[in-house]
């Protein structure tokens, strides 16, 4: 019914009135009426002229008084009214032009829509035209169709554009038939076939029909799937076009029997998505014909089928394509001449070509003719042949090449048969291929079309690639060649051998004697069989790749109990029933990456992956790794397989620093795995991992999901993130969103580090993730969320949230800001409403939790925001009380001791403390404004004369947040009432501490500076420099109380003096006993001639002092890959350096370790980095006194004999410093 008709009359009366005659609103539909107000359209054919003034147009029914055709373009067209229009009849377009619509529905019978005069046509303009014919109805349209928004054929009948022309833009057939008549161009955009449950979708091109594609081809069949097909004309691509083909219940899933041309330009095809593809046409585009990863079949057959003009086919990952078919009856080039072949394995699978020689009704040769074939990527590819009945068939290729790493299977009746053998194939190449030992040692073949594979590989003119026959195989180890252990049982090597290769296709263990090693020069061994090698060395990989194939139609298992070496790497490839595990259980040296391309990598050796953790590992679809109860250490863990504890009872704990992997990390049957993320790299996991042991993240990034819809830590217990890592959750859109990439359950304890809950804001996605507790230890840690598009939500929900002492946490969000609205929404399970704390903080304010932020949304929707100057007091210092966040909008000067919630200094304010005493309850102060390191009266604030302390318990903390320009604080910082006070400097700024302060907590410098301007600069507590963090000055940090320590953690940076500026300055370094450094010493050198000698400060060099309870130079610190930087304004030039010239850069003594960049290990002369390089003057440094005395000297890169008598002063002034300890 048309939305007019549910209107009261008198509207539709009084709109007949002003406009002459009855005329529909817009975006009706109009039913075919000829015989008036009567019921149905007028019989079973209902022929007339369609024009635009007679009446001929009516509701469903066609019992109400018709109307003339609405010319407005927004009408669509129904034939007919009622349900008697049944037979086959003809309606002719009279309206002298353009007939204007939308849309036009057939519903029953055949209907031929005809021209009156040339001038008649259908004119959909810009909107898609509309055509839907009925199962079993037919319409033909002999008028041209004129419009440019494309067109969509719905419906299960037929509809035949047989005018002049056809609308150009998108094309979509949903079901049905479309047919479009001979000698009919149509400039298309994308082609959709598909979309209609149950229904199948043609496209039927005339035999001289071209169809210029504009845009891509998709099959996207829905519900209850059909297959689709495309015939007759020509299809051109006019450019590379993708083909993106469903996955349906059907042989082939679109079949295109027309000719595929170029068009316009030289054109690619590029087949994409799980579905199959198939081509019958004699095709003529040029440019390569691509299958992507992961994109199902391409399927080339039929008698007239080929790609000859294509200049290459690449098949990707876990993708195949298929030449030929066992019904072909006739001799068919399929391949062009010079076209390339490339197959691509990687993390998803192998890639696959099969050739199937035609059928020929007499015994024939099928012989075809490429260009280079490429075996590439990290997987393992298969080309299989397969000969028609009593045939041959016969592949002849310019080349074979091998890339990356792959490996290959290639299988075929008789392969390499002799020419005129019955159900033989061939492989042959122009460039016979460069052999290994005598094979290609990253082949197996198979003289069937269906083998997994029973032989290594060779090749032999006329013949081509064969396997290895008994001819060329050596049954005694001694005698080298390809060793072929035939004979089931044990065999004992006790002399050092070299052999070609090792086949074992019986069962057995070979036991090499003690100190004999078995070196395989080609890297390749083949088991058929179970059997294995024990004792001994297997030198596998010395000068070849280790390859280990493991094929047959059952399982087999390769024991490899001996020391494996090598450089080059270990490559496992399994194929056929049954498991294939390969079980390495000596202490391995090898080095190079490990890769799994099929089978089962059993590893019974801590050592089986080289202890040194130097191995990065591929474990690709279609492979598993079993830890079985060992813990290793990985560089980079990369593919789509699958990692296991396996059956061990004792915990595993992968370690590894980088990589990308979308397989799935899993528990044992009886403990569990755990994993650790070392190393400044980012590890994205896009599996479901599932392992419950815990997390621990000890240097830079995991990232969960990247584009997929993977990427979860489902099973973990607990998370830990050490200082400066990053937990990554990434969202972008659709079935790339994830509301549980975390276990809810697993605790979060972030230690100075980032969490952050990432999104692309992608129109119409709401984001969500729910993590467990979170607990802030020591450090300047973030949380971070993202906000989502316009009108969707965002929202990250912490289970709860505790901190430890030295804890602090910063809130960002993007876009408006976080928790201004649903768009960007961060909650806290069971946190009250307010102020969370001091160490809470969103941006340069402070942070509070706001119950509610959306009170349209039913419940509560919670979440942290920033303050806002409603939460501030800009009161002065005689009204401030403990209840007030203060933030003073002119300076201040105390006239009596005050307590005050928390204090937000802006740039340049300042606070006199008038001699009295300033209690900040919360602990929170933050300065912000101005630019990072900028001492400007206009932009630094102060706070002076008096003291400062927190809270009013034992252990409270003054939590200073510098976010801006320098702080300067030259009160007295001091324990409160109840006991000790705790320092925390946070925010990327500048802390400069001058007083003379007493507190006695720990400082903790989490980020940014912190300068020691004095004596008693950090109290009488511990220090720890996180990392990132930098503390320098040139007076005391630390101190020699009971306890008291020192820490510099990795990253974090210790310097003399002021940041950025060159003067020698001194400072000193204080711990009862314990100095733990590393991260980086950094000092400057301001002069190049110098003398390290007694107690020497002699203006040219920056010095640290390490004091300990025995005394000022004699504290004794632990360097643990730590560095010392040195910087210089000095210029590196003729008479800016002399020779002989030392620094006593450190007052230590006893000291442990050495600095990662200046080893201990004999070499102690050169030009290292970090250090100023003095090569092109012909000098280097000297650090072999820097261990025992602390210095460093200049020396000429070939040293002189009076060298010699330098260093043994500089070793004198050492004792004599010890002696007599130095006060500068």
């Amino acid at each position: 019914m048309l939305h007019l008709l549910r209107r009261p009359f008198v509207l539709s009366f009084v709109s007949a009135l002003l406009s002459g005659f009855v005329h529909p609103s817009s975006a009706q539909t109009l039913y075919w009426d000829v015989d008036g107000p009567n019921p149905g359209a007028g019989g079973a054919q209902p022929g007339e002229i369609w024009n635009l003034t007679s009446s001929l147009w009516n509701n469903v029914a066609g019992d109400a008084m018709p109307v003339a055709w609405d010319n407005s373009g927004l009408a669509t067209a129904v034939f007919a009214a009622g349900t008697d229009a049944t037979g086959s009849y003809v309606v002719t377009l009279g309206a002298g032009g353009s007939v204007l619509l939308s849309g036009l529905t057939l519903n029953a019978g055949s209907l031929t829509l005809a021209q009156q005069t040339l001038a008649d046509s259908l004119d959909f303009g810009a909107v898609a035209a509309a055509l839907n014919v009925a199962a079993g109805s037919s319409l033909t349209l002999q008028a041209p169709l004129a419009g440019s928004g494309g067109l969509i054929k719905s419906g299960a009948g037929t509809a035949l554009l047989a005018g002049s022309q056809a609308p150009g833009g998108a094309y979509s057939v949903q079901a049905g038939e479309l047919k479009l008549a001979d000698g009919l161009t149509v400039s298309a955009g994308a082609l959709t076939l598909g979309g209609a449950a149950g229904q199948a979708a043609v496209l039927t091109l005339g035999s001289s029909t071209v169809f210029n594609l504009g845009g891509g081809l998709t099959f996207a069949n829905a519900g209850t799937p059909m297959a689709a097909v495309v015939q007759g004309g020509v299809l051109n691509l006019n450019g590379s076009r993708t083909f993106t083909i469903q996955n349906i219940a059907s042989e082939a899933d679109l079949s295109i029997t027309s000719v595929i041309g170029d068009g316009s330009i030289s054109s690619g095809l590029i087949k994409a998505g799980a579905g199959t593809l198939v081509l019958s046409g004699e095709n003529t585009y040029t440019g390569t014909t691509t299958v992507n990863a992961a994109s199902g079949s391409l399927s080339i057959q039929g008698n007239q089928a080929g790609i000859t003009a294509s200049s290459g086919l690449a098949v990707g990952a876990a993708s195949s394509v298929v030449i030929g078919s066992p019904a072909d009856t006739a001799a068919v080039n399929r391949l062009g001449d010079e076209a390339s072949v490339r197959l691509t394995g990687g993390a998803s699978g192998g890639a696959s070509l099969s050739y199937v020689g035609s059928n020929f009704a007499e015994a024939a040769v099928h012989h075809e003719t490429a260009g280079a074939l490429v075996f590439a990527g990290d997987h393992r590819s298969s080309l299989t042949l397969t000969p028609g009945a009593g045939d041959e068939v016969s592949l002849s290729l310019a080349s074979l090449a091998r890339e990356d790493h792959a490996v290959g299977l290639v299988r075929g009746a008789a392969l390499g048969a002799a020419t005129g053998t019955a159900d033989s194939s061939r492989v042959t190449f122009v460039a016979e291929p460069t052999l290994v030992s005598g094979i290609l040692p990253w082949l197996i073949g198979d003289a069937s079309s269906t083998g997994t594979g029973t032989a290594l590989v060779t090749y032999s003119t006329g013949q081509g690639l064969r396997l290895l026959s008994a001819g060329d195989y050596s049954s005694s180890v001694a005698s080298g060649g390809h060793f072929l252990k035939s004979t089931a049982g044990a065999l004992s090597v006790n002399a050092s051998s070299v052999v070609a290769s090792w086949t074992g296709s019986s069962t057995g263990t070979t036991t090499l004697g003690s100190g004999v090693t078995l070196a395989v020069q080609s890297g390749a061994m083949l088991f058929s069989s179970t059997g294995g090698i024990t004792g001994g060395t297997l030198d596998l990989a010395s000068s070849q790749e280790g390859i280990i194939h493991l094929a047959a139609g059952v399982a087999v298992t390769a024991t490899l109990n001996s020391v494996i070496t090598g450089t080059q790497g270990l490559t496992l490839s399994g194929s056929g029933a049954g498991n294939k595990i390969l079980v390495l259980g000596g202490a391995n040296t090898f080095t190079g990456d490990v890769r799994v391309y099929g089978g089962i990598l059993q590893l019974n050796n801590a050592a089986a992956i080289n202890a040194g953790g130097v191995n990065s590992m591929a474990l690709q679809s279609g492979g598993t790794l079993r830890l079985n109860g060992q813990s290793i250490t990985l560089q980079e863990l990369n593919g789509a397989g699958a990692l296991v504890n396996n059956h061990a009872t004792v915990n595993s704990t992968l370690t590894v620093s980088a990589g990308s992997f979308s397989g799935m990390i899993n528990n044992g049957a009886a403990a569990s795995t755990g994993l650790v993320k070392k190393g400044s790299g980012t590890l994205t996991l896009q599996g479901n991992n599932a392992y419950s042991g815990g997390t621990v993240i000890e240097g830079g990034t995991v990232q969960l999901g990247n584009g997929g819809n993977g990427g979860r830590l489902s099973g973990t217990t607990s998370i830990q993130l050490r200082a400066g890592t990053r937990l990554l959750l990434t969202n972008t859109s659709g079935n790339n969103v994830l509301s549980d990439r975390v276990n809810n359950a697993a605790s979060l304890l972030l230690q100075g580090a980032t969490l952050e809950f990432n999104n692309s804001a992608a129109a119409g996605t709401d984001y969500a993730e729910t993590v467990g507790v979170v607990t802030l230890g020591a450090g300047a840690s973030q949380v971070t969320a993202d906000q989502a598009a316009a009108g969707r939500v965002s929202e990250l929900v912490l289970s709860g949230l505790v901190r430890q002492t030295g804890g602090t946490v910063n809130f960002t969000g993007g876009g408006s800001g976080l928790g201004t609205s649903t768009r960007n929404r961060l909650d806290i399970t069971g946190a009250a409403a307010g102020f969370l704390g001091g160490w809470a903080t969103v941006g340069n304010e402070f942070a509070k939790h706001v119950t509610d932020i959306d009170a349209v949304l039913a419940g509560d929707q919670g979440s942290v925001a920033a303050f806002t100057a409603a939460d501030y007091s800009t009161a002065v210092q005689a009204d401030w009380n403990a209840a007030l966040h203060v933030k003073p909008s002119a300076d201040q000067t105390l006239n009596a001791a005050r307590e005050v919630a928390s204090v937000n200094l802006t740039a340049g304010i300042d606070i006199n403390l008038g001699g009295s005493l300033l209690t900040v309850q919360s602990g929170g102060l933050i300065k912000q404004g101005g630019a990072v390191g900028n001492n400007g009266a206009a932009n630094r604030s102060q706070i002076t004369n008096g003291t400062l302390t927190a809270g009013s318990s034992a252990g409270a903390e003054l939590l200073l947040r510098v976010t801006g320009a320098n702080l300067n604080i030259a009160a007295v910082i001091a324990d409160n009432g109840a006991g000790s006070v705790h320092v925390v400097k946070g925010g990327a700024g500048l802390l400069n501490l001058s007083g003379a302060n007493s507190y006695s907590g720990t400082t903790y410098v989490n980020a940014g500076t912190l300068v020691a301007s004095s004596a008693t600069a950090t109290g009488s507590g511990s220090v720890i420099v996180a990392g990132s963090a930098r503390l320098g000055g040139s007076g005391t940090a630390g101190s020699t109380a009971p306890g008291a320590s020192f820490m510099l953690e990795t990253g974090g940076t210790v310097f003399a003096g002021q940041s950025g500026v060159f003067d020698a300055q001194v400072l000193t370094l204080k711990a009862e006993t314990s100095f733990t450094l590393r991260g980086t010493l950094e000092l400057d050198i301001v002069g190049g001639t110098a003398s390290g000698g007694l107690n020497a400060q002699t203006g040219s060099h920056d010095r640290i002092v390490f004091s300990s309870s025995a005394g000022d130079g004699l504290g004794a610190p632990l360097l643990s890959d730590s560095i010392l930087r040195l910087n210089t304004n000095v210029a590196v030039s003729a008479g800016g350096w002399t020779e002989g010239s030392s620094f006593r850069l450190f007052d230590w003594s006893g000291l442990t370790g050495t600095f990662a960049n200046l080893p201990d290990d004999g070499v102690r002369t050169g030009n290292p980095a970090n250090l100023p390089d003095l090569s092109s003057l012909g000098l280097a440094w000297d650090w072999s006194q820097l261990y025992s005395g602390g210095l460093i000297a200049v020396t000429s890169i070939v040293p002189e004999p009076g060298r010699v008598l330098l260093l043994a002063a500089g070793l004198l002034g050492t004792q004599l410093r010890r002696r007599r300890p130095s006060t500068d």
